[in-house]
């Protein structure tokens, strides 16, 4: 839900790059999670089909925001270089001490 609340602010935003002082490139949103695929399915795939595509207030949105949504698993680095606006961590605790 909180990705969601992110989105619809950016949308309201008539120009969020220059509210953050941020070069006009897509902003990131960025998932990790101990599994990718889990990352992907389970809250990428959910904020893409129910709440961008399902919703209303989603489908007419005042300003749509250009955002990728990235996900990642324990060793991945895919967010390094963009401006990530958002983070989820989801099930950090149970990823492998490397000690």
């Amino acid at each position: 839900m909180c990705m969601a609340m992110t989105y619809a602010r950016l949308g309201c935003m008539i120009n969020p790059y220059r509210t953050f002082k941020l070069a006009p490139k897509p902003l990131s949103f960025i998932i990790y999670h101990k599994n990718e695929i889990t990352a992907d399915i389970e809250f990428k795939r959910w904020f893409e089909r129910e709440v961008l595509v399902d919703s209303p207030f989603f489908k007419n949105i005042p300003n749509k925001p250009n955002v990728k949504i990235l996900t990642n698993g324990p060793r991945s680095n895919r967010g390094l270089g963009s401006d990530v606006i958002f983070y989820i961590f989801g099930e950090i605790n149970f990823w492998d001490n490397p000690e």
